[in-house]
């Protein structure tokens, strides 16, 4: 392990300010790293080097005496595991600094371990995301004993049936995505403690358990409203149970593609791929050719009577084509809806009400969410 100059330099400030010394921190090679005078980092300290040189438990430096670029006080190694990682040193007077020896020095051991520990718990998450990234990116072909034995390593048996979740956290609501997130996972910990997540571009992958789709709505639905409380709007898409360990790239895939319909919807979302029907075959038109369907349909209106229409027409088939239930929603007569239903065909051509002219307008829809509604 090597000592990091900004976990040195937070040590110095912590013990300086508790116990109103001056300290300095050095490297393996005997360089200042970190000190209450930062005109002495970078520089040699020939006591430290000393002491890193003979493994000495200590080494006081008194007034006369002449070490390269050290003053006068006590000096101690630094060890991690039985290994010299650097040496502590407080300046002063030797008789005045001697008192504070052995408590500076296990002040700075526990301190500087409790850093390598958190680096090793970072470096541990690092190594479990990128796992689990390959996992869930690999071909059947590249499924290995080799990967079955990593995910053992970290207590994963990728044999087993799984399912996959992907989650995005709207940054324009809170701006606090990575907070966001840390809280998500731990929701997601609660109801599955054998889960595992990792960030994936600019969305949370989460593999869980075979849950049914009951419990995985019902779990999924309390994390969202809990993040809701907190100020975050988040999207869901959930991929069917994979069962084929062969085939978990797969679920991987329906689950983003749930995700991207989820997104396309006004408010937090969870989407499951099984429900999932036009949408899959509009993810394939280029985004130039819904811009021309939709000047098509509507080519009689400027943008802001499309915009009305189309909430119009949402809540009418979202209503199932009631009229009765769309004009609650919408505040208005049955009659002044259909008066306005009857001016949208007299507009495009097409008839809201008829099946086949009802398809044009829900595709129409979708291509107007993902245009022109901000997610």
């Amino acid at each position: 392990m090597e000592l990091q100059e900004s976990d040195a330099r937070e040590i110095v400030a912590e013990i300086s300010k508790l116990l109103g010394i001056k300290l300095n921190i050095m490297n393996s090679r005997g360089f200042i790293i970190a000190s209450s005078d930062e005109r002495r980092v970078g520089s040699f300290h020939a006591g430290a080097y000393e002491i890193i040189e003979k493994s000495l438990d200590g080494l006081e430096i008194r007034d006369g005496e002449s070490w390269e670029g050290a003053f006068p006080g006590q000096n101690f190694p630094i060890r991690v595991k039985g290994h010299i990682i650097g040496v502590v040193g407080i300046t002063g007077a030797a008789d005045e600094t001697r008192k504070y020896g052995s408590i500076i020095r296990k002040m700075t051991e526990i301190l500087v371990s409790g850093k390598a520990r958190e680096e090793a718990q970072q470096n541990r998450q690092k190594e479990l995301s990128r796992f689990l990234a390959d996992w869930l990116n690999s071909e059947a072909d590249i499924i290995t004993n080799d990967l079955v034995r990593r995910g053992r390593d970290f207590g994963i048996d990728i044999t087993a049936p799984r399912r996959i979740v992907a989650l995005y956290i709207d940054p324009d609501v809170s701006g606090r995505t990575g907070e966001a997130e840390k809280k998500v996972i731990t929701d997601i910990l609660q109801f599955d403690p054998g889960s595992r997540c990792f960030n994936s571009a600019n969305y949370l992958v989460a593999v869980l358990d075979d849950f049914s789709d009951e419990r995985i709505a019902r779990e999924f639905s309390a994390v969202l409203e809990k993040s809701g409380l907190r100020g975050n709007r988040i999207f869901a898409g959930i991929a069917p149970a994979e069962y084929d360990y062969l085939l978990i790239h797969r679920a991987y895939q329906y689950a983003k593609r749930a995700l991207t319909a989820s997104r396309k919807r006004s408010s937090s979302n969870i989407v499951f791929y099984d429900d999932l029907g036009i949408e899959l075959v509009c993810d394939a038109v280029p985004v130039q050719k819904k811009v021309e369907f939709l000047h098509k349909l509507f080519r009689n209106s400027d943008t802001g009577k499309m915009a009305e229409f189309v909430r119009m027409l949402k809540i009418f088939y979202n209503s199932n084509g009631s009229l009765k239930v769309a004009s609650a929603e919408l505040n208005l007569h049955p009659n002044t809806l259909q008066y306005r239903l009857n001016r949208v065909q007299k507009s495009t051509g097409c008839n809201p009400r008829n099946y086949k002219d009802a398809l044009l307008f829900q595709t129409a829809l979708l291509f107007y969410d993902e245009l022109y509604q901000r997610y």
